[in-house]
């Protein structure tokens, strides 16, 4: 049941505060592992290494985690800081200082895993008091973090109505007595919240729980007319004059943990969203904003916020063709279809695309082969070759996997390539091994949508024709639907269009990225898209 303009009206003039409950949980621990972490990814930011690029990419993605979810801090925690190198090879490559930082930050990891962490704690004694006082209350949190909240030691389970997960959910939420939220408040990106909670609030209470020294992004939720005059809201702090700016609004705050009078009044606040990310503009050169559309659990694709995207709604309304061009997140909506389109340039391309799969079962049953037997040397050779990844095993668990959504294989077309030559692939007749391993890599890149031709580069016009011959097999699409997630199915032959259409279930719809051009429009891995997140 969504909530009326008149029940929202008439909750805003029963209730015209807003209480903030931020609850902040201290934790020497927690803070030193904090600071070494960030240390590290500075450092790795501002080098010219490849390797150094990536690991503070791996370990700003953990950091981010850690503050805006109740994580568990468990064996986790030491393994993302062992993803970077053991010990000495950290020394070796990158130096003592950050093998003195990541010796800092396991001996501080190490600790936390005796013991359940603080802040999940917090947010359980929260939810079971707000459930004895009978008082309804929402958790608003990214669909990601949910396994996090469900696995908190409450003394009933959360339930999946207690959850708000978009501006969507919020909108059509009925009015309700507290908001629980985790981690600072911001925008958009990690742990991202609607500014409606303030400028439009349907609840009484706000309780935030975050770890000691986490500061709100600047200026959320205000209007900066409402700011007291000559301020601006960049200079305007959290707990002051923005605080003040809403008129109503009062803040509380609460210390829980091990809380030290000296630890409270030494540790500074700090907002590592906005920090890590403008050291990492030098990095970011060239990348722009991009929306992540999820297909799957595991799957995701980055598109530009304005691109129009052909796609199908299985619940079109009568002014609206089921068949259209939409708009991530404005027209294109959840549970949707997404359709990505793989034309081929020419008929005479069929010889590729009529078995897709084909390739990928050759190199994948021999990659399986070459693991069962020469595990211990194939990565050794590989590295030899070229194929220069810091864990190598694991990529190569990743690339013998059975395709599912995408065919799983290295992103870099040059890697792929030492791949084929390495295994020493079989290949049938006389035909020429880097022919062979072009036919296989367009297989993959067609999966990925790299090779889709509707739509980009111009060309209009086979768009329209393929929406075209869609909405003449709509009944069909829609069949189809009604039983699968996800499915494909073959354009006939003609002389103007011939390829493959693959219709992608759209689960979720998240703004807050950026990302290079080469990253757009392609289904990566969800776990890699990660990295872009702003």
């Amino acid at each position: 049941m969504t909530a009326t303009a008149t029940q929202i009206f008439d909750f805003i003039d029963q209730n015209p505060s807003l209480l903030v409950e931020r609850y902040e949980i201290d934790s020497s621990d927690f803070s030193v592992l904090r600071r070494a972490l960030r240390q590290m990814i500075i450092a790795f930011q501002e080098s010219d290494d490849i390797h150094a690029v990536d690991c503070a990419e791996r370990l700003r993605i953990s950091l981010f985690e850690w503050l805006s979810a109740p994580l568990p801090l468990d064996g986790s925690v030491e393994s993302a800081l062992r993803s970077i190198g053991a010990p000495d090879q950290v020394r070796r490559r990158w130096g003592s200082d950050i093998q003195s930082l990541q010796a800092e930050s396991l001996s501080a990891a190490g600790r936390l895993a005796k013991r359940e962490s603080p802040l999940r704690v917090v947010v359980a004694e929260v939810i079971d008091a707000l459930r004895h006082a009978g008082e309804d209350f929402r958790i608003c949190c990214h669909r990601n973090v949910v396994p996090a909240f469900l696995s908190l030691p409450v003394s009933k389970p959360i339930e999946p109505s207690d959850f708000l997960h978009s501006l969507g959910d919020y909108r059509s939420a009925l009015p309700f007595d507290v908001l629980i939220k985790v981690g600072p408040l911001r925008g958009k990106g990690w742990g991202s919240v609607p500014d409606a909670v303030f400028t439009a609030p349907r609840f009484r209470t706000l309780r935030q729980i975050v770890w000691r020294g986490s500061s709100n992004e600047a200026g959320f939720g205000y209007d900066p007319a409402g700011l007291p005059e000559g301020e601006s809201a960049d200079a305007a702090d959290d707990s002051g004059a923005r605080a003040r700016a809403r008129a109503g609004l009062r803040t509380e705050t609460f210390h829980r943990g091990d809380v030290c009078p000296t630890l409270v009044e030494g540790v500074h606040s700090v907002d590592d969203f906005s920090l890590l990310a403008e050291r990492q503009r030098s990095v970011a050169d060239g990348h722009r904003p991009a929306v992540l559309v999820q297909i799957d659990d595991h799957h995701g694709i980055l598109y530009p916020p304005l691109s129009n995207i052909v796609s199908y709604s299985l619940s079109g309304s009568i002014d609206e063709e089921i068949i259209d061009r939409r708009i991530p997140g404005e027209t294109l909506a959840e549970g949707m279809l997404l359709i990505m389109a793989v034309l081929d340039d020419e008929p005479k391309g069929a010889a590729v695309q009529s078995s897709h799969g084909h390739y990928s079962r050759i190199w994948k049953d021999r990659l399986r082969d070459e693991m069962l037997w020469r595990k211990e040397t194939l990565g050794p050779r590989l590295a030899r070759a070229g194929i220069d990844l810091a864990n190598i095993g694991a990529a190569l668990e990743h690339w013998a996997r059975e395709p599912s959504t995408v065919i799983h294989a290295p992103q870099k077309r040059a890697h792929f390539e030492i791949l084929v030559h390495t295994l020493d692939v079989p290949i049938d007749g006389a035909e020429n091994v880097a022919a062979w391993a072009a036919r296989a890599w367009s297989e993959i890149a067609r999966g990925r949508g790299e090779a889709i031709h509707a739509g980009r580069e111009g060309n209009e016009r086979s768009e329209d024709m393929l929406i075209e011959w869609l909405r003449s097999v709509s009944d069909e699409i829609r069949e189809l639907a009604r039983t699968r997630a996800g499915f494909s199915m073959p354009v006939p032959k003609g002389p103007s269009l011939h390829g493959t259409v693959m219709f992608h279930r759209v689960i979720s719809i998240d703004r807050g990225y950026k990302a290079p051009e080469s990253e757009l429009r392609v289904v990566r891995e969800m776990a890699e898209l990660e990295r872009w997140r702003a």
